[in-house]
């Protein structure tokens, strides 16, 4: 069943759901990177994304949390670790699991932008992420407030920081 989903959300790049927007949120594609890799051969689709993620990144920095945005949604990058840390995880998993090792050439200034921009930013909130995020924002426990955030009892910052110090 797991493959099978997986399948129906293969569009041209890794989407959250086969049926309702097809957008490419990184989130989904950042936590579902290793089953991936491990039942299906994603290194060009997912060479392909990361290449979307690059034209998406700005000057700052920042990579969108979904790439190819194909609306005004998300005009602007929002610094969401479990998103974002994509595009440093994911060259990484395609030089571990393939041996392919041209985004991490090609990129590494990008992805060094990225990997000092969230050093400076944990640094600032203690050396952990910040807690008013996505992260894990649909937690069996968590509860949902007039704004529709749902959240995890114990925060998002344990989800967040987990994903920058995995991607450092």
């Amino acid at each position: 069943m797991a493959v099978r989903t997986m399948l129906n959300n293969f569009q041209g790049k890794p989407t959250d759901t086969p049926f309702i927007e097809k957008n490419g949120w990184l989130g989904d594609a950042n936590v579902g990177l290793d089953m991936f890799n491990f039942n299906f051969n994603l290194n060009q689709l997912l060479t392909k994304f990361v290449g979307d993620m690059n034209d998406g990144q700005l000057e700052n920095g920042d990579v969108p949390v979904m790439v190819p945005r194909a609306d005004n949604w998300n005009s602007g990058a929002v610094d969401v670790a479990v998103w974002n840390t994509l595009f440093i995880n994911c060259p990484t998993s395609l030089w571990n699991i393939y041996g392919n090792k041209t985004l991490l050439t090609e990129q590494y200034d990008k992805m060094r932008a990225l990997a000092l921009k969230q050093i400076a930013d944990s640094k600032s909130h203690g050396w952990t992420w910040y807690d008013d995020q996505y992260a894990d924002w649909v937690s069996p426990m968590g509860s949902v407030g007039s704004d529709y955030k749902e959240r995890p009892p114990e925060g998002a910052a344990i989800c967040g920081t987990a994903y920058v110090y995995k991607a450092l």
